[in-house]
C-alpha cells in the first residue's frame, strides 16, 4: 500500500508539471511515449505469439497518433488509417503460416490501434485551446477522484453489484460515489484555474466524466479478463501497466475536447 501511495503521489507531482509547464511540443511527446507503453502492453496481452503483429500494430497506433497529434485535420488521420488498414492486412496475408483466425487477428491489430492511438492525442489537441491546461487538469483530475471516491464509497456502502464478470468488487454505490468525486474535483480546478467556468458547465463536467471514466476502466478490464491478467504491465509499482493507469482516461480525453470546442 505504501508503495501504491509513493507512486500515487509521484505520479500526481509529474502529471501537473507537464500539464502546467512543460512546452506544447514536448507535452505531445509525452503523450506519445505513453501511447507507445500502451500500444506494446496491449498487443503482447492480445497477440502474445504473434512478434511480426505486435510489431505492425504498435507502428499503425503510434502512426494515428501522429496524424492527430502532429499533422492534425481529419484527412491525415484517415490516411494513416487507411493506408494502415491495407498494409497490416498485406503483411498478414504475407506472414500467415494459417488463415485460420487471421480475420480476427486483423480486427485485433485494429482495434489495438484506434482504442489508444485515436483517443489519447486528444489531450494534446486540447491543451492548445483556451485554459486547455486547466481543461485537461479538469478530466485528469476528476477521473483520479472518481476512482477513489468510488473505491471507498464501494467499501463502505456497496451491495448492489455494477458489472460482476468484468469487475466483481465495482458496486452501484461506489459508482454513485464516483460521480460526487468527480463534480468536486472538476469544482476544486474550476476554483483554482478556471474561476469564470459557469457552475453549470462544472456539473455536466463532472457528471459525465465520472461516468467515463469508469467506463474506461471497466472497458479495459474487459479485455484483462480476457486475457485472464490481472495486470496490463509491471512497469509503474503498485500499479501495474500503462494500460492500468491510461484506461480511466482513454476517452476522457476525447470528452474533454470535443466538449470545449464545441458546447
Amino acid at each position: 500500500m505504501i508503495v501504491r501511495i509513493v507512486s500515487a503521489i509521484i505520479m500526481a507531482v509529474l502529471v501537473t508539471l507537464a500539464v502546467f509547464f512543460v512546452p506544447p511540443l514536448i507535452f505531445k511527446g509525452i503523450i506519445l511515449l505513453l501511447i507507445m507503453g500502451g500500444l506494446y502492453e496491449f498487443f503482447k496481452l492480445a497477440l502474445p505469439a504473434e512478434p511480426i503483429y505486435q510489431e505492425a500494430g504498435w507502428i499503425w497506433g503510434i502512426a494515428l497518433a501522429s496524424s492527430i497529434l502532429f499533422l492534425k485535420g481529419p484527412y491525415a488521420f484517415l490516411t494513416a488509417l487507411l493506408a494502415g488498414l491495407f498494409i497490416v492486412t498485406l503483411i498478414y496475408m504475407k506472414n500467415a503460416t494459417t488463415l485460420e483466425g487471421v480475420t480476427s487477428k486483423i480486427g485485433l491489430t485494429l482495434l489495438g490501434a484506434v482504442y489508444l492511438g485515436a483517443t489519447l492525442p486528444f489531450f494534446g489537441l486540447a491543451r492548445e485551446l483556451s485554459h486547455g491546461r486547466a481543461l485537461i487538469f479538469m478530466g485528469i483530475s476528476a477521473a483520479a477522484m472518481s476512482d477513489t471516491f468510488a473505491l471507498f464509497g464501494g467499501k463502505a456502502f456497496g451491495r448492489h453489484k455494477f458489472a460482476p464478470l468484468t469487475s466483481p468488487n465495482k458496486t452501484m454505490e461506489g459508482f454513485a460515489a464516483g460521480l460526487i468525486g468527480s463534480v468536486l474535483a472538476v469544482f476544486v480546478v474550476r476554483q483554482i484555474a478556471w474561476a469564470d467556468l459557469p457552475l453549470h458547465h462544472v456539473v455536466i463536467i463532472g457528471i459525465l466524466i465520472g461516468f467515463i471514466g469508469p467506463m474506461g476502466d471497466l472497458i479495459e478490464s474487459l479485455f484483462k479478463r480476457d486475457y485472464h491478467v490481472k495486470d496490463s504491465g509491471h512497469i509503474i509499482p503498485g500499479h501495474g501497466g500503462f494500460l492500468d493507469r491510461l484506461d480511466a482516461m482513454i476517452f476522457v480525453g476525447p470528452f474533454v475536447y470535443l466538449y470545449a470546442r464545441f458546447l
